[in-house]
């Protein structure tokens, strides 16, 4: 059935990013964000960042501020065009709450559009192999995790890295805690 017509449809895909996005919000993050964040509240700590490649955004609804984190895949939190040819990103807001049936696993109804062109619109999500992604809100993240490192430098500090989850299969968490300072 994995090759089934209904599976090259938009409704089908959309129904996937409906239960990822309703499974992401509607959950809260575990208790391990919260002591993270305790931490980067140290007196003596004096800057904080989080290096993701978690789509759910949920350290930045586990209290931290969107100037502390790097999501480098991008967020589910965010749509974009299709095409990306709009250059734009927005919030996804209630876009993905889509009525799902149960007997085809298809959206149905309208699918989220594009404001600007009216095409279908995504979760600013990177996926393998996509050329598509639009990287305007990675890029200003990228940003910020920059000054980080350059203001850890500046005062000579040492760095902890606190590596959770990341795993070899998709090693970006990883290569980056490996290349941070080097």
């Amino acid at each position: 059935q994995g090759n089934s017509e209904k599976h090259n449809t938009a409704n089908f895909g959309y129904a996937f990013w409906a239960y990822r996005y309703n499974a992401y919000t509607s959950s809260v993050p575990h208790v391990g964000y919260e002591i993270a964040k305790r931490w980067s509240n140290f007196n003596n700590i004096k800057y904080a960042f989080s290096f993701t490649s978690n789509i759910d955004g949920h350290w930045i609804k586990s209290g931290w501020n969107e100037s502390e984190v790097l999501e480098c895949h991008g967020s589910v939190n965010y749509m974009q065009c299709i095409d990306k040819c709009c250059q734009r990103i927005w919030n996804t807001d209630n876009a993905l709450n889509l009525e799902v049936d149960p007997k085809t696993d298809c959206a149905i109804g309208n699918l989220p559009q594009c404001p600007d062109c009216k095409k279908f619109a995504r979760p600013n999500v990177l996926m393998f192999g996509d050329w598509k992604f639009l990287d305007i809100r990675l890029n200003e993240q990228t940003s910020h995790y920059d000054t980080f490192k350059s203001n850890i430098a500046k005062i000579k500090a040492k760095l902890l890295i606190i590596e959770l989850g990341a795993g070899t299969a998709v090693p970006t968490v990883r290569c980056e805690s490996e290349r941070a300072f080097t």
